[in-house]
Order: C-alpha cells, then structure tokens, then sequence
C-alpha cells in the first residue's frame, strides 16, 4: 500500500478539510458520535464462602487491576459488581483476596448485557481441585425389588464452594460411564471427559452423575422393550 502526499499547491484550508460536501463539519459529527455512544451496564453476583477474605474482579481491560464489589451480602458470600463497557460483553475472572495472597478463579467468564439480568456465578479457586468419581457405593433396592449399585462424580467445585446447588443426572449403564477396567469391551462413554470439557468451555454450570449398575442388563433390557411393545398394542387397541 502507497501513502500519497497531498501537493502544496492544492493543500485546502483547515475549514475546507474538516468540512464534507454538505457543509457540515466533521470534526463535530465525530464529537457527537462519541457522546452518542452506548454503554452497557452489566450486574454481576459473584457466591462463594469467603470466610473473613474478599472477593474481586479482573477483567480484560487491566488483567492486573482489581475491580471492587459494589455491595455485600449474606455475611459476605455475596459480592455484587456493577461494571459499565463500552461493548455488550467482556471476559472476566474473579480472585479472592486475603493480605499479600491472591487466588485467581479456575475458571474465566464472559458477561453478556442481554436482558439486565445479574449474572450469578459460583466460582472455585483451589489449585488441587479435579472431577472425582465415588467409590462403588452399596446396592440400593428399586421398587421391583432389585438391587443397584452406583456410582456418584462430582465436579471439581462441590467440595469446596458448598453454596453451590448442583442438577443431577442419572445414567443407566454405570459400568460404562468412567473405568476401562469395568467398562464393556474396555471402552467407556468417556463421560467424565465429556462433562469436563463442556465445564471448562461454560457450556455447563456443573453437574452431578449418578452412574446405577445394572442388576440383570438383559433382563432389564428385555422387559423394558416388552413393555414399550405392550404399550404400543395398548394404544392401537384403544384406537379402534
């Protein structure tokens, strides 16, 4: 690309060159654009146990400045920021504070101003956390009267920030959720990785696997498609 110089001779005056062809002048449409411009305002609840620390943000503007809370409550726990962007997004991490240490949140967020709703998260900050899977917990009685053993995973802030509330699902085949040692054929569903991933990614505010093992598999695989087969010529019989 070639920068051209203007020639001397045909160099226009400072209020030609800051005018358009309307006659406006463009340095004062650019003021008022600027004035003109949106802000965003984002409400951020941030819930963690803080026991005598603090919680603060770091955003992307300044990585190593903190951001501090608007207002606390729920003796301390709850720790609301109000930041104003000149964007409707921007990433964010908190970190929580006590004397000289910093801890920096294990996971990073993104704030999004859609309906003015807070955003509430619960964040974790110990190093060592990790997803972890129970041992194979005693048999439970279903109301067939068969037993089912299970195992529980939890993600890695369940320990730690116990004001979380987590969903929990349930999964048929427990033997196949996380050990290749258990698992048919030694493949698993990798479900561990799969929750992980889409933790790490947000995808997810976490999630509690409960993996029930099969008493009888064929037998309960069986009389499962007996009764979905006896279901369907239940209704074809009522729909004549």
């Amino acid at each position: 690309m070639k920068a051209i110089t203007p020639n001397n001779s045909v160099r226009r005056s400072e209020t030609e060159r800051t005018a358009d062809p309307r006659g406006n002048n463009i340095d004062a449409i650019i003021r008022r654009r600027t004035r003109r411009r949106r802000r965003w305002r984002h409400l951020i609840r941030v819930v963690y146990p803080t026991d005598g620390r603090r919680i603060a943000l770091r955003t992307e503007e300044n990585w190593d400045a903190n951001v501090e809370t608007h207002s606390i409550g729920q003796d301390g726990c709850v720790s609301e920021f109000q930041i104003e962007t000149e964007r409707p997004y921007f990433y964010f991490k908190p970190v929580l504070l006590r004397n000289e240490t910093t801890l920096w949140s294990r996971k990073g967020f993104l704030a999004v101003a859609t309906s003015g709703a807070p955003l509430e998260i619960y964040p974790y900050f110990r190093q060592d956390t990790h997803f972890s899977v129970s041992e194979l917990m005693p048999p439970l009685v279903s109301p067939s009267g068969a037993e089912h053993r299970f195992r529980v995973f939890v993600p890695p802030s369940y320990d730690e920030n116990t004001l979380k509330r987590y969903p929990v699902l349930y999964m048929h085949d427990g033997h196949n959720l996380f050990f290749k040692e258990e698992a048919f054929a030694g493949k698993t569903w990798r479900t561990d990785e799969v929750i992980a991933m889409l933790d790490n990614m947000n995808a997810t505010e976490g999630v509690i696997v409960v993996g029930i093992y099969p008493h009888d598999r064929e037998r309960e695989s069986t009389r499962c498609q007996a009764t979905r087969t006896m279901a369907i010529s239940l209704s074809r019989r009522s729909n004549r």
